[in-house]
C-alpha cells in the first residue's frame, strides 16, 4: 500500500504524454540522474511522473532500488494509448486512468478508499482526513502520519475539484489537472466544503463496459449479467469509480445503449431486478483479456466519432 510518491503533484496536462514518449524511446533516460532535463521539469516533478505513469496503469516498475537499478517499462495499456492517443487528448483516456487508478490499491491506497469507501457526497476536508485514518486503524498494519494522509488526501481533492466560483486562470498555464474535465467534483471557495458529483452526461459508453472489467480483475465470476444494485456497490466497479447511484447508473447505461446500440449492452428485468448484460464477459475469455477489449471499444468508438464529425 503506497502513500505519496507524487511529490504533492496533482497530474499535469503534457506530463504522461511526455513520460511515455520518453519511456518507448529509451526507457533508462526516465530513472538517469538527470531525467527531469529529458522530461523539462523539476527533479520532484520527474519523480511525480514516474509515479503517475505507475499508479495508472501506464508503466509497470521493476527493481528494488537496494543494489538493483528500479526499471520502467510500458503495460500494454500504456502500449495502447501511445498507439490510439499518444498526446492523451480523448476523455476516454481520462476515464480508464481514473479508473485504474481507483483499482490501484498498491500505488493509490488514497483513491482505493475515497471512491471505495468514502460515501459522503458534501464533506469538509479535515473529516474526510480524520475518517481515512480511523478507516486504516481497524483494516491496515502500516499506520502513515496524519500529515501524510492530510497531503495525500490534499493531491486527490486538487487533482479532481473544479473550483467554486472559478478563478479567472491563465491560459498558458499548465499546472491544472486534466482529471477535472471529467467533472466528478466541486470545491466551494466560500464554504471550504467539497461535493461529489456523479459522472456527466458525456461519458463514454465503453468507459462502463472497462470499469466493470476492471474491477474484476482478480477475483472469481462467471456471469455476463450484474444487477444495478451489483454494478452500484461493486468495489472499483462503475457505481464507486463514476460516482453513480442504481438510478443515475441506469440513465447512464440506457444513454450508453442508445448511442452504441445493443452491441455493448443488454438491460433486462429478472425477478424484479434490472439487469445489465455484458458483451464479452462470457467464460471464453481470460479477465486481462476482457479488459483489453473494452479499452479497444472505447478508443474505436472515439475514432467513429472522429471520422462522424471529420
Amino acid at each position: 500500500m503506497r502513500f505519496g510518491g507524487h511529490e504533492t503533484f496533482p497530474v499535469r496536462e503534457g506530463w504522461l504524454s511526455r513520460g511515455l514518449r520518453l519511456l518507448q524511446d529509451d526507457p533508462e533516460l526516465l530513472v538517469a540522474e538527470y531525467a527531469e532535463d529529458h522530461l523539462g521539469v523539476g527533479r520532484n516533478m520527474a519523480k511525480s511522473i514516474r509515479h503517475w505513469l505507475v499508479a495508472t496503469g501506464l508503466a509497470d516498475k521493476t527493481g528494488s532500488g537496494r543494489g538493483q537499478s528500479p526499471a520502467f517499462n510500458l503495460t500494454w495499456f500504456g502500449r495502447l494509448v501511445l498507439e490510439q492517443d499518444p498526446h492523451l487528448l480523448d476523455k476516454a483516456t481520462w476515464w480508464m486512468l481514473h479508473i485504474n487508478l481507483v483499482n490501484s490499491q498498491q500505488h493509490a491506497a488514497s483513491w482505493h478508499w475515497f471512491f471505495n469507501h468514502w460515501n459522503h457526497r458534501r464533506f469538509e476536508k479535515a473529516v474526510c482526513v480524520e475518517n481515512f485514518r480511523r478507516h486504516l486503524q481497524m483494516t491496515s498494519k502500516r499506520q502513515p502520519s496524519p500529515r501524510t494522509l492530510e497531503r495525500d488526501l490534499g493531491c486527490l481533492l486538487a487533482s479532481y475539484s473544479r473550483k467554486v466560483p472559478q478563478e479567472r486562470a491563465d491560459p498558458e498555464d499548465a499546472a491544472e489537472c486534466p482529471f477535472q474535465e471529467l467533472g466528478l467534483m466541486h470545491h466551494f471557495l466560500g464554504s471550504g466544503f467539497y461535493s461529489v458529483l456523479g459522472a456527466g452526461v458525456d461519458l463514454p459508453p465503453a468507459i462502463l463496459g472497462y470499469s466493470v472489467a476492471r474491477a474484476l480483475v482478480g477475483k472469481r465470476w462467471e456471469t455476463d449479467e450484474f444487477s444495478l444494485t451489483e454494478l452500484e456497490q461493486m468495489p472499483g466497479g462503475p457505481g464507486r469509480c463514476l460516482g453513480l447511484d442504481a438510478e443515475s447508473l441506469y440513465d447512464s447505461i440506457i444513454r450508453a445503449t442508445e448511442q452504441a446500440g445493443k452491441d455493448l449492452f443488454k438491460v433486462k428485468g429478472l425477478a424484479g431486478q434490472r439487469i445489465v448484460q455484458f458483451e464479452g464477459f462470457g467464460k471464453e475469455y481470460g479477465q486481462k483479456a476482457i479488459v483489453e477489449i473494452w479499452a479497444l471499444t472505447a478508443y474505436k468508438a472515439v475514432a467513429e466519432g472522429r471520422s462522424c464529425h471529420a
